[in-house]
């Protein structure tokens, strides 16, 4: 197609040009024109040639606002002539905002969490189960059945000293630790000198002070490893924040919320008539699981609380079923890496604890043993009744295929 630039009609030649005349089948002609997006050569008017103007020089100065904002290494340009003090200002205030193609950033994947990761669990098991009555010869009362083994961690050592891992803070109040014993041993410390020995206070009163300490040993770890290097605190954190660099803040957020402690704790009490078992996370956090009437915590956590959950254990059940139950929990956790062969069982009532009698304790263990060996057993009567079935199906369908093809060959002969 050929286009040729006509003047107007009645005109001369105008230098902002006209209309287009196009060469099309039926000759050359001049097309009607139609707003801005027909076949004319338009001219700016006015305003719009100063905005033209004004991007124009915009754009031509973008390259040396980069090269200020983001230096090369090596550079043999000459330097950039001096500027104003107003351009200075206008450069730094630039320089403070994202640039919005360069400096955006992926979007991190934050995956929330909810208490200890699983697969960080420190290497014990703690287990403790509410129940009805007190002793073998008492079916009245509440009472607590506590279990755990002897593991211990301090840092990246594991260890299992010959000593019970249960903390005695008053008669009738007990508390199972999971997890790096410094801290615990912190809040442990902390928790006994808020409370003089002419008090006495309940489970909760004991519970949620010790979280608050976790809470706050886990804060003062987290200023220590990541703040601390910047010459931060938490405090100087949150003031400064809005002066430093985006992804630096974006990057110690996220460090300090997933900062993992790796402790958990169990306060197991007896209030008077009622029996109370609370959860403590590595996050501070008390949970209250005296409807559920168990709760198990370290590594093994997963292996006892099946149990339980595999018999529909209520907080209902009597002493005795109670603790044979506990005792097989603790010995099922015990498949887990790191959990402990020794078990320390306590019973605790509205008179204070006890340890569970050595009589009682060698009978547990025997009972279990010949439990995994009639278990075994039955197993494999199981397996044997299983297989014997399989093999006289089979046998049948054998027997019937062998039928139809006799009859078949009959039939054809």
């Amino acid at each position: 197609m050929l286009a040729i630039a006509l003047p107007r009609a009645g005109q001369g030649p105008s230098p902002r040009g006209g209309l287009v005349a196009e060469w099309l089948r039926s000759g050359l002609q001049i097309r009607a024109p139609r707003f801005d997006s027909g076949p004319g050569l338009q001219g700016m008017t006015g305003a719009q040639g100063r905005v033209a103007a004004l991007l124009h020089r915009a754009n031509a100065a973008r390259p040396f606002l980069d090269a200020e904002r983001d230096p090369p290494r090596c550079s043999t340009a000459s330097p950039a002539p001096a500027a104003s003090q107003f351009e200075i200002d206008r450069r730094a205030r630039r320089r403070t905002r994202p640039h919005p193609h360069r400096d955006v950033k992926p979007l991190r994947r934050v995956v929330e969490r909810r208490g200890p990761d699983p697969r960080l669990r420190p290497m014990t098991v703690c287990i403790a189960a509410i129940c009805v009555g007190t002793n073998p010869d008492q079916s009245v009362g509440r009472s607590v059945i506590v279990a755990s083994d002897r593991m211990m961690t301090a840092g990246d050592t594991e260890y299992e000293p010959p000593r019970v891992k249960i903390c005695f803070l008053r008669k009738n109040i007990l508390i199972l630790v999971a997890g790096e014993f410094p801290a615990h041993t912190e809040a442990i410390s902390r928790v006994s000198e808020a409370f003089s020995a002419d008090q006495s206070p309940s489970g909760i009163d004991i519970a949620s002070r010790y979280g608050r300490h976790i809470a706050d040993f886990k804060r003062r770890r987290a200023e220590h490893v990541f703040l601390s290097p910047f010459g931060l605190t938490m405090d100087t954190f949150l003031l400064r924040q809005s002066s430093m660099g985006g992804n630096i803040v974006n990057d110690l957020h996220f460090q300090i919320q997933n900062h993992n402690l790796e402790v958990e704790a169990v306060v197991a009490s007896v209030d008077g008539e009622a029996a109370n078992i609370y959860h403590i996370d590595q996050d501070g956090f008390v949970t209250t699981h005296n409807d559920s009437g168990f709760v198990s915590i370290g590594i093994g956590r997963s292996h006892a609380s099946s149990q339980f959950m595999q018999l529909g254990y209520t907080n209902t059940w009597p002493f005795v079923a109670a603790l044979s139950l506990v005792h097989l929990a603790k010995k099922t956790a015990e498949v887990a890496p790191g959990v402990g062969r020794a078990t320390d069982i306590y019973v605790i009532s509205k008179d204070g604890s006890r340890p569970i009698e050595p009589e009682i304790a060698s009978q547990l263990e025997s009972l279990y043993i010949k439990y995994t060996e009639e278990n075994g057993k039955l197993r494999a009567g199981i397996v044997a009744e299983l297989n014997a079935f399989v093999e006289s199906e089979g046998a049948k369908r054998r027997a019937n295929t062998a039928g139809e093809a006799g009859t078949g060959d009959a039939e054809r002969g």
